[in-house]
């Protein structure tokens, strides 16, 4: 992410540090989730994290014993000052290729992130970030390299992940 050209999931979790303190900078594999919420021009939300100076779509690790969906809310409230509610999976993506930042730590993790679409509920009058900007979809698949571009459809559609036919056909292969 942060070397490739796309962004980290931003901040990082207590238990996150701990694991660090255990296995040192080895790679950690992490759930996490992002926001794409779309205004009426068929645009959708960024946002600048204060202290890393990053911009990108709202996003954050998934704690212990959180659902994607209540972490979807939390990370949304801390994010950007925002009540919204996931209304379908836009899409999941992860693996090496964009998805391996270097935590504050310096270790790698690889990130497992699910997209939702959302809808803002509510706004909190102390809006918690940075700064924000509408980009068109075009402008998201600029900002979010690593990212598939159908990903970035206001309209929804089927859910999309990450596929590779040439994995099916070496697994095959391993079988015989």
């Amino acid at each position: 992410m942060s070397q490739s050209g796309s962004h980290p999931v931003r901040g990082e979790p207590d238990y996150l540090r701990t694991l660090r303190g255990v296995i040192g900078l080895d790679l950690l594999l992490a759930p996490a989730v992002a926001a794409l919420i779309w205004n009426s021009r068929g645009e959708a939300l960024v946002t600048e994290n204060g202290a890393s100076r990053r911009t990108g779509i709202p996003e954050g690790a998934i704690r212990p014993d959180e659902s994607p969906r209540a972490a979807l809310v939390r990370v949304a409230k801390e994010e950007i000052g925002l009540e919204v509610t996931p209304l379908t999976i836009a899409g999941i993506v992860g693996g090496a290729a964009g998805f391996r930042p270097f935590d504050a730590s310096g270790g790698k993790v690889e990130y497992t992130l699910i997209i939702f679409h959302c809808r803002i509920v509510s706004a909190s009058a102390g809006i918690g970030m940075g700064g924000f900007q509408w980009l068109s979809p075009r402008e998201l698949c600029e900002l979010h390299p690593g990212y598939p571009p159908e990903l970035f459809r206001a309209s929804g559609g089927a859910a999309v992940f990450q596929w590779d036919e040439s994995w099916l056909e070496t697994l095959l292969a391993q079988e015989e």
